[in-house]
């Protein structure tokens, strides 16, 4: 897929998705309140799209049980297109995820993919981020 595919490709999503045009600096999307950044790389393996949700900054308070819970889930995904967390400089977590860009990638179902990552971000914060904030 070359960059004209892929510019296609964003045009697609974002019309899919009910968004204004992706920036040009980075592709970055707000999906249903969601931050999510699109890459497109071309390496020896071939063209991938990198996909980094962000699910906000770690909370100080958590931080310890975040981090390790974080440690937890990559140790058990075991591979970069299932999906790894990570701590970004600026503090917040994010899932990234890479998929392989193929002519048969559509924008319907790239949204649906940003769609469902938006959900588990959200849920992430619920569950790990603000689980010690429940009441017992």
């Amino acid at each position: 897929m070359n960059v004209d595919a892929y510019r296609l490709l964003l045009a697609d999503l974002t019309r899919e998705l009910g968004l204004a045009e992706a920036t040009r600096d980075g592709d970055r999307l707000l999906v249903e309140g969601i931050g999510i950044t699109l890459r497109r790389e071309d390496d020896r393996q071939g063209e991938h799209l990198w996909i980094c949700v962000d699910f906000g900054a770690v909370p100080a308070s958590h931080a310890h049980r975040i981090y390790r819970t974080m440690l937890e889930t990559n140790l058990r995904a075991g591979a970069p297109e299932a999906g790894l967390l990570a701590l970004q400089s600026s503090g917040h977590a994010a899932l990234l995820v890479r998929h392989p860009l193929t002519p048969s990638l559509a924008g319907d179902v790239l949204a649906e993919v940003l769609l469902r990552y938006s959900a588990v971000a959200k849920r992430w914060v619920i569950d790990v981020c603000h689980a010690g904030d429940k009441p017992s």
